[in-house]
């Protein structure tokens, strides 16, 4: 008889409308043990989990700020050093990344008894039990949200969103960058593993396993990095994975090096401008997701290349990670001149000058043709 032919991407939306982890019996197992815990010792192991994610975002507060000082120190004669020194210095830095240290996404100032101090001279315990400090204030610039409500959120304290080098605080991006993709990468050789790791941005969950002997082995490991990237150290020697998997793009290539090729990368083709407006601007309708999703378990569609898909229907989502919503749902138009487009190409593009560092794209199927990634699209047949 005929062999039965079945579109393995129509077959995994299918699928994925259904499964679920949720009877993992690991996992199961593991909300067991955590809820027994908190019976016994809820309050106490939280207050210290708080409590030890509060130190760490001090620390990393004060080394940025050591960094910052040392750059932006304007006094004259201070250090021996002239106005004129200290510019060059700040010029050094934009270009070449002297003095520089990973920064942490929070408020500079917090006001504790009516009194406006910094972030890593207050107290530990008022930190952990005070929500006022945590609460994102539209008069404040620091979080970059320019029409927030007062009042509507607040960080979580164990959730520690670490920057890097890159952009400005008023989002331009600047000349000298270190990306955190690369940051995020030579942590897993340390066996630590962020939970997200944006363009500039890496996120990492101070939780309850997390105690101080692992949070100085996370900033051993940044050390560490900042070392590699001032010395240059070759790839093959601290990313050995990566220089073995493509040695003739990464196998003579050193650190700083290739952090500047990434992102020049970036700032040439405004990579966050492009992800803004992707996000940002809606794309047209031609029917519902339910009715596209109809389509596919009716095998009325098809996989075609990203360069093919202009003008097409797209059958499900798409939701690159990051930023790691949908961009375009089922049953929309993907048009050629819009913004949702021109990033995908770009990501396309960018996975295949720095391989190895492919993003997760829910609804594109990647396929090596030639030599060279190609994103496959399911859209609707025509």
């Amino acid at each position: 008889g005929s062999r039965l032919r079945v579109n393995p991407a129509a077959f995994n939306e299918a699928y994925m409308m259904y499964a679920s982890t949720s009877p993992q019996y690991s996992m199961i197992a593991s909300l067991d043990t955590a809820t027994e815990m908190m019976k016994k010792d809820g309050f106490r192991l939280s207050h210290r989990m708080i409590c030890g994610a509060i130190e760490l975002r001090k620390e990393l507060a004060r080394r940025a700020r050591r960094a910052r000082e040392a750059l932006e120190n304007r006094e004259t004669g201070k250090n021996g050093e002239s106005r004129q020194g200290t510019e060059r210095k700040q010029e050094d830095f934009r270009r070449n990344g002297n003095n520089w240290a990973f920064g942490i996404w929070q408020p500079e100032w917090v006001e504790v008894d009516g009194q406006r101090i910094l972030f890593e001279e207050a107290d530990t315990q008022y930190l952990a039990s005070h929500q006022e400090p945590w609460v994102l204030s539209p008069e404040e610039g620091w979080h970059g949200f320019e029409e927030i409500e007062q009042d509507y959120v607040m960080l979580d304290p164990i959730k520690l969103t670490v920057t890097t080098p890159g952009l400005a605080e008023d989002g331009s991006m600047q000349e000298f960058g270190v990306p955190a993709p690369i940051v995020a990468r030579f942590l897993t050789e340390y066996d630590i593993v962020c939970e997200k790791a944006d363009y500039y941005s890496f996120l990492m969950l101070n939780s309850l396993g997390t105690d101080r002997v692992k949070q100085e082995a996370f900033l051993e490991a940044l050390d560490e990095f900042r070392l590699h990237f001032e010395e240059n150290t070759p790839l093959r020697d601290i990313l050995p994975g990566l220089a073995r998997a493509f040695p003739k793009v990464w196998g003579q290539i050193g650190l700083a090096e290739h952090c500047r090729k990434m992102h020049s990368f970036f700032r040439e083709n405004e990579i966050l401008k492009a992800m803004n407006q992707a996000c940002s601007r809606l794309p047209e309708p031609a029917m519902t997701p339910s009715e596209a999703y109809r389509e596919i378990v009716g095998g009325r569609v098809e996989q075609i290349e990203l360069r093919e898909a202009a003008e097409r229907i797209c059958a499900s989502m798409i939701a690159p990670y990051p930023p790691g919503i949908p961009l375009i749902m089922g049953g929309e138009i993907l048009r050629g001149d819009s913004a949702v487009y021109r990033y995908l190409e770009l990501l396309e593009r960018f996975e295949n000058e720095f391989p190895g560092y492919g993003n997760e794209i829910h609804g594109v199927e990647k396929a090596e043709q030639n030599g060279k990634i190609v994103f496959l699209i399911l859209c609707l047949e025509r």
